[in-house]
C-alpha cells in the first residue's frame, strides 16, 4: 500500500511539474523580429513600442533588426528573415506581407511660390522641382513624382528633379536652383509642414498648392497609391494654407506580418500597438495617425486575418489559444492515470492471489489436522494456522480481501480449528485407552 501511494504522489508530483512547464512555454513572451529603417519616425516608434511591451509586460516583445532602407526592411519580409516589417507601399511591397496595423499615410506635397506662375501638375514641364529627401526613402519620393507627371503625360525628361535636403529648401527657392517643391509626409505635421512654412516665407503671398486630381485613378492601376485631401488650413497661417481641400496622390506605411506568423501573434501586435498608443506618442508623435486597416474582403491591400480578427472582434477564445495544451496536458493525465491504475491493478491481482493460496493452503491444513498421528503435528498445523490469521489481519492482507474472500478465509480458519480440537480430543482418548488395557489383561 504504501508504494502505491508514494507512486501515486510521485505521479501527481511529475503531473504538477509537467503542466507548471507547460504553463511557462505556453506564457512567456513571444519574441516578433521586426524590420525598420533606422534613424527616422518609424524606428522611434517601433522602438517605443518594444520599451512599453516591456514595462507593460506585454506577452510580445520586439526584436528590432535596423536596416538601410524601406527596401531593404520589405526584402527581409520577403525572405522570411523577420516576421514584421516597417513597409511604405510604393517601395518593394513584399508580396507574403500582410497589413497587421496602418502607422501612418503619406501625402505627396507639391507647392510652389506665388511667383512661380505654376498652378497645375502640367505646369512642371521645362521645370525645376526640388524634391525633399525622406529618411531612408531611396529613390521612391521622385518615383512618386514621375508617377504623377506620368498621368498628365509630362514626361520626366522635361522636368528635372533637384534632391535636396529641408535645411537647404528656402534658399533653393530664393536662388531659383529650383522653380516648385515636392515634399512626402504626414500632411500638416513633421518635414510636410516644415517645407510649407519654409516656401511659404519666400514671398508675401500666399504659397500654391498643386493639385492632383486624378489621384483616384492612379490609385485604381495601382494598389501602391491612394488618393488623399489636405484639407483646408492644414497647415496654418493668418491665410489658411491651402485656402481649399487640396486632391493629392499618397502612399500608406504599414506594420506588415508575414502571411506564415501566427494569427494570434499578429492579433495580439495589433492589439498592443493600439493600447499603448498614448505611451507611444510621447516618444513618437508620428503614432497619433496610426490606424486600423480595412478587415473587407475587396481591400486592394490585405489585412492579416490575425489582425482582422482582432479588429472585429473574432479573435480565439481562452479554449481555442489554449487547445494545444488542455490536449497535450490530458494525454499526459491520462497516460499517468493508466499507470497509476495499472500498477494498483497489478498490485491487487498479487494480494488477491495471495489470499487464493492461504485458502488452499487452510485446505490442505483441514485435511492434515484430520490424518495427524501425533500432538506435535497438530500444534505445529495450529501454529501455522495463526501464522496465516495474523498474515490476513495485517496491513497489506486487509487491503486484499472483500467480502467473499473474507467470508471463505473465515471459514477455512474455523474448519482447521475445529478439526484440529476434534483430532486432538480423538489422539488423548486413544492415549488413555492404551494406559488402561494392560490392567485389564492382569485382572
Amino acid at each position: 500500500m504504501r508504494r502505491i501511494v508514494l507512486a501515486t504522489i510521485v505521479g501527481s508530483v511529475l503531473a504538477a511539474g509537467l503542466i507548471g512547464a507547460a504553463t511557462i512555454f505556453y506564457e512567456r513572451p513571444t519574441i516578433v523580429r521586426v524590420a525598420v529603417a533606422r534613424d527616422g519616425e518609424d524606428h522611434r516608434l517601433i522602438n517605443a513600442a518594444a520599451q512599453a511591451m516591456v514595462l507593460q509586460k506585454e506577452n510580445i516583445r520586439f526584436k528590432i533588426i535596423s536596416t538601410n532602407s524601406a527596401a531593404a526592411s520589405a526584402d527581409m519580409l520577403e525572405r522570411g528573415n523577420v516576421d514584421l516589417a516597417v513597409v511604405r507601399t510604393d517601395i518593394s511591397l513584399p508580396s507574403n506581407g500582410q497589413t497587421a496595423v496602418i502607422l501612418h499615410r503619406s501625402a505627396a506635397v507639391i507647392i510652389a511660390p506665388a511667383g512661380a506662375n505654376i498652378q497645375r501638375v502640367s505646369d512642371l514641364a521645362q521645370k525645376r522641382v526640388g524634391i525633399v529627401r525622406g529618411p531612408l526613402a531611396g529613390p521612391a519620393n521622385p518615383q512618386l513624382l514621375a508617377t504623377i507627371l506620368a498621368q498628365y503625360d509630362v514626361h520626366t525628361d522635361s522636368v528635372e528633379f533637384v534632391p535636396l535636403m529641408l535645411a537647404d529648401l528656402a534658399d533653393a527657392l530664393r536662388e531659383k536652383r529650383i522653380d516648385a517643391a515636392m515634399a512626402v509626409g504626414v500632411p500638416s505635421a513633421g518635414p510636410v509642414a516644415d517645407a510649407v512654412s519654409l516656401v511659404a516665407g519666400v514671398e508675401s503671398a500666399p504659397p500654391v498648392f498643386i493639385a492632383v486630381n486624378e489621384a483616384a485613378a492612379i490609385s485604381q492601376r495601382s494598389p501602391a497609391f491612394e488618393p488623399m485631401t489636405i484639407v483646408r488650413g492644414a497647415f496654418g497661417g493668418a491665410t489658411p494654407r491651402p485656402d481649399h481641400d487640396v486632391q493629392t496622390l499618397g502612399v500608406s506605411t504599414r506594420l506588415m506580418a508575414s502571411n506564415m506568423l501566427k494569427d494570434s501573434v499578429v492579433g495580439d501586435v495589433t492589439r498592443i500597438m493600439f493600447a499603448v498608443r498614448p505611451t507611444l506618442v510621447m516618444n513618437a508623435p508620428v503614432a497619433n495617425w496610426m490606424e486600423a486597416p480595412s478587415t473587407e474582403r475587396s481591400a486592394t491591400l490585405p489585412v492579416h486575418p490575425g489582425a482582422a480578427a482582432f479588429l472585429d472582434g473574432d479573435e480565439e477564445t481562452l479554449l481555442d489559444k489554449y487547445s494545444d495544451f488542455i490536449y497535450i496536458g490530458a494525454m499526459v493525465l491520462s497516460v499517468l492515470g493508466s499507470a497509476i491504475a495499472a500498477l494498483l491493478s497489478r498490485t491487487s491481482a498479487v494480494g488477491h492471489a495471495r489470499i487464493e493460496m492461504m485458502l488452499e493452503r487452510l485446505v490442505e491444513l483441514l485435511a492434515m489436522a484430520r490424518q495427524a498421528e501425533h500432538a506435535e503435528t497438530l500444534d505445529s498445523l495450529e501454529n501455522e494456522a495463526d501464522g496465516i490469521l495474523s498474515e490476513v489481519l495485517g496491513p497489506q492482507g486487509r487491503q486484499n480481501l472483500d467480502p467473499h474472500r473474507m467470508a471463505a478465509l473465515s471459514l477455512a480458519l474455523q474448519q482447521v480449528r475445529i478439526a484440529i480440537g476434534d483430532r486432538r480430543h480423538a489422539l488423548h482418548l486413544t492415549e488413555a485407552n492404551l494406559h488402561r488395557l494392560p490392567r485389564l489383561v492382569g485382572e
